[in-house]
């Protein structure tokens, strides 16, 4: 699961670092300063879109951005394959979590209905 409040720090962090405020950042990615303010609150992601200028702004790869971290040539692997399986089962869950809605079952039938879906 990603950490949206590890996420936020490092790019409240990175931004630091690279000297701008909120509304810099916002401007080089083309969203409002508001959005910067979510990410670093932990109370929301970029949108994938506009991660890879995000990345360049702050000097940092994607999967440093989602990993919250600086990353070394040891770590770089591990945590990408984690990132990687994280995502997947975010997917999945989200996938059932929309189905189950969907469907408006009793909270008795979901779990009769998740392992289904399993």
């Amino acid at each position: 699961m990603l950490d949206l409040i590890k996420i936020g720090s490092f790019i409240s962090d990175m931004r630091k670092e690279k000297g701008l405020t909120q509304k810099q950042l916002a401007e080089l990615v083309g969203v409002s300063d508001k959005a910067v303010s979510r990410w670093e609150t932990g109370k929301g992601l970029p949108d994938t879109s506009i991660m890879p200028e995000l990345c360049k702004a702050l000097d940092i790869n994607i999967n440093e951005l989602l990993s919250g971290e600086r990353l070394n040539a040891d770590t770089y692997s591990g945590k990408a394959e984690k990132l990687m399986v994280d995502l997947v089962q975010d997917i999945q869950n989200n996938k059932k979590d929309r189905k189950i809605e969907i469907l408006n079952l009793p909270r008795r039938q979901q779990s009769l209905v998740e392992s289904f879906l399993a």
